[in-house]
């Protein structure tokens, strides 16, 4: 089923509606485990963190979980996704809203935006989970591309608007407190309007990306929940 729908500056967006009854989400395997705590992890801190196996997981009981904020890996030439503290907060505070209301979690609490900063090593992940008695920590971030280009009228005179297109990708991994990944997650966010707009193109897509991501969070601890037979 297809559409389309109009963003907030006017323009037309398309988009193909799935629709599935009764679908089940993919068995995550250990490779791609390891993929998203490779995400987080550089390889040159990778000694001595814990990898998935192909072994089944389930958590013994319904997990206290804690969210936190990890600053994007910047590749070679590109800047690091900008957040600011009250930012981040924002988007702990809407994932931990998702898991509070899912039903799923005893107990679902934030990080100080600022834990991992330095990089996520195992001493810090243990020690977080030893001072928030947490049994699935969630490591989430953000990272942004943009595009931007001038759509011009040929009226008299030439009426031009530079546009800026921005897509937003947010990534999580649970882990457990010893570092072992459980879950990954990437899910997108894109929104687009005329320059003079950037701050709001920026954040609108952000919210996009991350609504999704809670969402998509929520989805995998109800395979790993104890009594699910999904995964």
């Amino acid at each position: 089923m297809s559409g389309r729908i109009r963003s907030r500056f006017g323009t037309i967006i398309p988009v193909v509606l799935l629709a599935c009854v009764g679908c089940a989400t993919t068995r995550q395997s250990a490779a791609e485990l390891n993929a998203g705590l490779a995400w987080v992890v550089p390889a040159e801190r990778s000694q001595g963190w814990p990898l998935a196996t192909e072994d089944a997981v389930r958590l013994e009981r319904v997990p206290a979980v804690v969210i936190a904020w990890v600053p994007s890996p910047a590749g070679q030439g590109e800047t690091p996704y900008r957040a600011t503290r009250a930012a981040r907060e924002s988007w702990i505070a809407a994932i931990e809203d998702k898991l509070d209301r899912s039903g799923l979690v005893t107990r679902a609490e934030g990080s100080p935006p600022d834990t991992f900063d330095d990089g996520v090593t195992v001493t810090g992940l243990q020690t977080l989970g030893t001072n928030q008695q947490a049994d699935v920590i969630v490591l989430f971030g953000l990272d942004a591309a943009e595009r931007r280009y001038h759509v011009s009228w040929p009226t008299r005179p030439v009426y031009v608007v530079d546009v800026i297109e921005v897509q937003t990708t947010a990534r999580a991994v649970g882990v457990t407190p010893t570092g072992r990944p459980v879950f990954t997650e990437t899910q997108t966010g894109f929104d687009e309007g005329p320059t003079r707009f950037e701050d709001e193109v920026e954040q609108a897509s952000g919210r996009a990306a991350l609504n999704a991501l809670g969402d998509a969070i929520v989805r995998r601890l109800s395979q790993i929940s104890p009594g699910r037979g999904s995964r």
